[in-house]
């Protein structure tokens, strides 16, 4: 036990100063403590399964993520005698977790049945909020790159904008006041225009990609410039760095401004450093992202991989706010009408 919590511990410090390959190390660690001891402590079994397939989603091995989700979800269904409350609150995090994972290892059917799973189970009672996940619009979010992924493009981007427009309605109740909500709505606002950016449909996001670029900066140059980052932090400025890059790269194609692009590439190779949430998959798919920072400016891109490479936390913090400021000084944000593709539209 002592080892299992040592182990447990020192993944959420290493996951603190943005290092999750390590925390994934020590987190298996932790499970490896209780091998030939099985079901003497359940509920630990259960928390360390899913924090191992949270740390998976967050490296991009959505078949390890799912393997410890599976897991996860087998141990609760032999837990009939706890609080059912907890076991199907737990249980339903993990459905949901569940369609991320499918959708990065590509198994969309699956990603598919296992959201429908959740929305039945939010019929059920067991879920409060309106689309039968832990976070507001998830469901929306999942079904936009489930058709994304399957081809339908139209109607994905027409969801991903249904879920930034919903979270930013005053009047809608799933919006919420807490810290989290707020980064949740401006994490989903980041991949909205991501996505719009990837199949060339920016201009149906104008006035997101307007007023995106201030909040983004502002956000990212507070976080990074403020107290010690959480570990929550960075795959949100990851996020917002990169709807920033795709910006950049739009915004050099569309002017011939070298500068532009350059930026661009390198704020991707930056973004990837802070660890963006690579879970809404097609479209946060590193291996695309990359693919278009080095379409763009491959030179600056590979050179700022390279750059950022053995950067530590600080050095990070210091790079963001030098990219920002650099991009603030440089940039006024084109008119929506005149946003262009980065990419061939998918003829879906």
């Amino acid at each position: 036990l002592l080892a299992a919590m040592a182990n447990t511990v020192a993944g959420f410090v290493w996951q603190s100063v943005n290092d999750p390959d390590s925390a994934l190390k020590a987190a298996k660690r932790a499970l490896a403590a209780f091998d030939g001891h099985d079901r003497q402590l359940p509920w630990f079994e259960v928390a360390t399964h899913s924090r191992i397939g949270e740390l998976c989603l967050e490296l991009d091995r959505g078949d390890e993520a799912h393997e410890h989700f599976a897991a996860t979800l087998s141990i609760l269904d032999e837990l009939p005698g706890l609080n059912a409350f907890e076991t199907g609150s737990s249980a339903a995090r993990v459905r949901s977790a569940m369609v991320l994972a499918n959708l990065q290892r590509g198994a969309v059917d699956e990603a598919e049945h296992w959201l429908d799973s959740s929305l039945r189970e939010n019929e059920n009672g067991h879920e409060h909020n309106a689309d039968g996940a832990v976070l507001p619009m998830f469901g929306v979010a999942a079904r936009a790159e489930i058709l994304l992924a399957r081809g339908d493009i139209d109607a994905g981007l027409r969801l991903w904008r249904q879920a930034s427009d919903a979270l930013r309605d005053p009047q809608n109740p799933a919006r919420g006041s807490e810290p989290f909500q707020q980064s949740w709505m401006l994490e989903i606002e980041a991949m909205t225009v991501i996505a719009h950016a990837q199949h060339g449909r920016l201009a149906l996001v104008g006035q997101l990609a307007g007023r995106l670029p201030r909040t983004a900066s502002k956000l990212i140059a507070d976080t990074v410039n403020g107290s010690p980052m959480s570990y929550s932090d960075f795959p949100l400025c990851g996020a917002l760095l990169l709807a920033l890059a795709v910006l950049e790269l739009d915004r050099g194609r569309r002017t011939g401004d070298a500068r532009a692009t350059a930026s661009g590439a390198r704020m991707v190779a930056l973004a990837e450093r802070f660890r963006f949430t690579c879970g809404f998959q097609p479209t946060m798919s590193v291996a695309r992202v990359r693919s278009l920072a080095e379409q763009a400016d491959k030179p600056a891109y590979t050179e700022a991989v390279s750059e950022y490479a053995g950067f530590d936390v600080d050095d990070l913090r210091a790079a963001a706010s030098a990219a920002i400021h650099a991009r603030d000084q440089s940039t006024q944000l084109t008119q929506p009408s005149q946003l262009t593709p980065l990419t061939e539209p998918n003829p879906a």
